[in-house]
């Protein structure tokens, strides 16, 4: 008789007694051929959520970086500068004069690390959801992500619904993961 291990080679689960597939994922701990995993609707919905996290995850960071390093580029001289160009708009030139390039500096540095934040969170959410562990870490860091995005008003509304949506998805799907 065959022995099986006492685990699943796929997802590490513990397995019963005699178990002739995991409860979990549904991998043959035998490792016979005949009977190996087929991937499920589930599994190819959840997997397609991975990838448009992923998708906004490689967006927010280069986003993220672009804003920061720029952010370094305000200066004083810089902007006033900017705000002469403006004299031929003077609505906007006047409010712009009521802002310092220091503020400005500031502004752009907690967007830049809200939207450089948000897709680490993403990134931490897309591997969970490829090794199919820790549903918590993928859940919440995707909630985490979608929320950070606030700092930018509007597009952040719309990477908060977006990110929300994709967080329904990993609830709905939390049967796929193993712990």
């Amino acid at each position: 008789m065959e022995e099986k291990p006492n685990f699943c080679t796929r997802c590490g689960a513990s397995l019963p007694e005699g178990a002739e597939y995991c409860p979990y994922c549904g991998n043959d701990p035998g490792g016979r051929t005949e009977n190996r995993h087929v991937r499920t609707e589930d599994e190819n919905k959840l997997d397609n959520t991975r990838i448009c996290i992923l998708i906004y995850s490689f967006i927010a960071l280069a986003f993220g970086i672009i804003i920061l390093l720029s952010s370094l580029a305000v200066t004083d001289e810089f902007w006033e500068v900017f705000i002469s160009q403006m004299s031929d708009y003077p609505e906007i030139a006047d409010s712009l004069s009521n802002i310092t390039a220091e503020e400005l500096r500031n502004s752009m540095m907690l967007e830049g690390g809200a939207i450089l934040g948000s897709g680490i969170l993403a990134m931490i959410s897309a591997v969970a959801i490829k090794r199919q562990r820790g549903f918590a870490a993928a859940f919440i860091s995707c909630v985490i992500s979608s929320f950070l995005t606030l700092a930018v008003f509007p597009f952040g509304i719309i990477t908060l619904l977006i990110g929300l949506y994709m967080a329904y998805r990993i609830n709905r799907y939390k049967h796929l993961f193993c712990s």
